[in-house]
């Protein structure tokens, strides 16, 4: 069965967003960011050039970058990443059946990495992937200060 799917979400990826980074290739990392954190692809490609040394047209790994900015990242977008750990959610597939509906994953699968949000895949294409990690965004409000 093959997953479902959803066009990219208002904003991201813009007619002018679109024509500016058409010769971009392995980008999936930017893609999937800009999604789960709902800022601007530009933003979210700029951020990642920045922090994650990415060079224009070439992928890096999502998960590198995680381990070494997770906590930068964090603050400067007011958010938490949790691991998620459960063994229903092997595939693309089971993660949307059995996670929750509400949620935002970043999804790191073989060699690609997605978002799933509220149920459904944002990125440019979609299929039954094998999960390697699962990273849900948690929005922090400002009172969520821990101590």
């Amino acid at each position: 069965m093959r997953a479902k799917t959803i066009v990219l979400m208002p904003g991201v990826l813009t007619e002018q967003t679109q024509k500016a980074f058409k010769y971009e290739y392995n980008d999936c990392t930017v893609l999937g960011f800009s999604n789960a954190l709902e800022i601007s692809y530009e933003a979210a490609h700029e951020y990642i050039k920045i922090h994650g040394k990415r060079k224009d047209r070439h992928g890096i790994s999502f998960y590198a970058f995680m381990m070494k900015h997770r906590e930068k990242i964090q603050n400067d977008f007011n958010v938490s990443f949790w691991d998620v750990k459960d063994p229903r959610f092997n595939t693309i597939n089971r993660l949307i059946r059995f996670g929750n509906k509400n949620a935002i994953y970043l999804v790191l699968v073989n060699g690609h990495l997605t978002c799933i949000k509220n149920g459904k895949i944002v990125d440019r294409f979609a299929k039954n992937w094998k999960i390697r990690q699962i990273w849900e965004v948690i929005k922090r409000n400002n009172h969520d200060e821990t101590i």
